[in-house]
C-alpha cells in the first residue's frame, strides 16, 4: 500500500481522472420505441436486443421502467428490434430507414 501511495505521490497524472463530456445528436437521427403488453402496462427492464442491416448484433440492452428504448443506427438499412421479458413474451419490431448518425 505504501508503495501505491508513494507511486501516486511522485506521478500525480496517473491519479487523474480521464475527460468525459457528451454531444447532442440531431433528435431525427435516434429510433426510440415503447414496448407495451396487450394490456397496455408497460415491459419494464425487458431484454432488448437490435440486429443491424448486416444481421449483426448492433447493440443488448434493456428498457427503461415504462418500457422506453432508444438507439442511434450508423447506416441506412433494415434494423430489427425484439422485447423480451424472460417470461417467454417477445415484442418484435422491424425499421427502414435511410438516415444514420449524425451530429449537430
Amino acid at each position: 500500500m505504501a508503495t501505491l501511495a508513494a507511486a501516486t505521490a511522485w506521478h500525480p497524472v496517473a491519479a487523474a481522472a480521464h475527460g468525459v463530456g457528451s454531444r447532442e445528436m440531431d433528435p431525427g437521427a435516434a429510433q426510440a420505441m415503447v414496448f407495451l403488453y396487450a394490456d397496455g402496462d408497460p415491459m419494464a427492464f425487458a431484454q432488448v436486443q437490435v440486429i443491424g442491416p448486416d444481421g449483426a448484433v448492433y447493440q443488448s440492452a434493456r428498457t427503461d421502467g415504462r418500457g422506453g428504448f432508444a438507439f442511434l443506427p450508423s447506416e441506412r438499412g433494415v434494423w430489427r428490434v425484439a422485447a423480451s421479458d424472460g417470461q417467454g413474451l417477445a415484442a418484435r419490431s422491424t425499421l427502414k430507414g435511410a438516415w444514420g448518425t449524425a451530429l449537430l
